[in-house]
């Protein structure tokens, strides 16, 4: 399981863009002016998921990693406008109940449970092109 990868097949299937053109996994190259990073950050502790107290030995095999979205555009509106498309995306992943666990997807052998945002979507930096460079940060619950 490589979340990084996951999560670029699934914006890539979802026509947010095609990996190693204008999306990018663990990178941010120079070149296009308009493009999406994906970078995971470190796991944090399995207690719940979307919320639910989740018992123990239902926790066995789940994974909470976070990963940061990149996305850098010429313009602030654009960036934050992408941003957003991105997160609206990703955060229907989970979106729909079943008994105490959402549904989920599957993606690349692995079983994402639900995606999160941990914050708002910020302005990173501008670049020496004077792009803009925005990002957020998300969490989920991954079965593997």
């Amino acid at each position: 399981m490589s979340l990084v990868k996951d999560m670029g097949d699934y914006l890539e299937t979802n026509a947010y863009g095609t990996v190693g053109t204008d999306i990018f996994l663990s990178n941010l190259p120079s070149s296009p002016d308009s493009c999406i990073a994906i970078y995971q950050n470190e796991d944090s502790a399995v207690e719940r998921i979307a919320g639910i107290d989740v018992p123990a030995d239902r926790l066995a095999g789940i994974k909470r990693p976070r990963f940061r979205v990149v996305v850098r555009e010429t313009t602030y509106d654009a960036a934050m406008a992408s941003i957003k498309a991105i997160e609206e995306e990703l955060v229907q992943i989970g979106d729909e109940y079943i008994g105490t666990l959402s549904e989920g997807v599957e993606i690349n052998g692995a079983f994402y449970f639900r995606v999160d945002t941990t914050e708002d979507a910020y302005e990173q930096e501008r670049d020496a092109q004077d792009r803009v460079v925005v990002a957020q940060n998300f969490s989920t619950a991954i079965k593997i």
